[in-house]
């Protein structure tokens, strides 16, 4: 799959119409092929096996992520009085985002991450207005989190409602931030997970 190609694919929304497909054939109790819908689409052979091949990867990457804020959802119920669960946003200012590459940012992100929390999932995103670099975290932390420790920029937080739905939405939520990252960008910006 070339990168031209998965471009297209992401530019026009087919992945996400193929999983409207999906969805719309399976409730209704249709048994018919997404691939032949979308080929009577107008789509071609080469966009639809992209996009069932991007596809593929969101649902294996949903579910990772979705396991690990399961995971650490329960060790903060098991642990209410220890632990808290904090949705982050961090941004950068003017000079970290001129004098720092890609890669030394995320660093960043991550050696925060893993100094100050317990178990964290994040990941990349870019503003709607300005196209800005920032990135998301669901984390665990220990206690209270000192959000001045932050010295790149701004760190803002809040801290997660826990109930059922809310692992299912923030990964549904961090999987998505990484389809938008693969949109923005030519490569392929990886999560970032804690190891615990």
């Amino acid at each position: 799959m070339t990168d031209n190609i998965k471009e297209r694919v992401l530019s026009i929304g087919l992945p996400k119409l193929l999983r409207q497909v999906s969805w719309s054939l399976y409730s209704n109790n249709i048994e018919d092929s997404v691939p032949l819908v979308a080929y009577d689409m107008g789509y071609s052979w080469e966009e639809i096996s992209c996009a069932m091949k991007i596809n593929s990867s969101y649902y294996k990457k949903l579910g990772r992520v979705k396991s690990k804020l399961v995971k650490m959802e329960n060790d903060c119920l098991d642990n209410l009085n220890k632990f808290n669960m904090v949705f982050l946003t961090f941004t950068f200012n003017d000079y970290s985002l001129n004098h720092n590459n890609s890669d030394s940012l995320k660093q960043a992100v991550r050696r925060f991450l893993k100094k100050y929390c317990v178990r964290y999932v994040a990941n990349v995103d870019y503003g709607a207005t300005n196209g800005r670099k920032h990135f998301h975290a669901v984390a665990l932390v220990d206690g209270k989190l000192n959000y001045k420790k932050w010295s790149y920029g701004a760190l803002n937080g809040r801290k997660v409602n826990l109930n059922e739905t809310a692992p299912k939405r923030m990964a549904k939520y961090v999987t998505k931030l990484s389809l938008h990252a693969i949109k923005e960008t030519t490569g392929f910006n990886r999560l970032i997970y804690s190891r615990a």
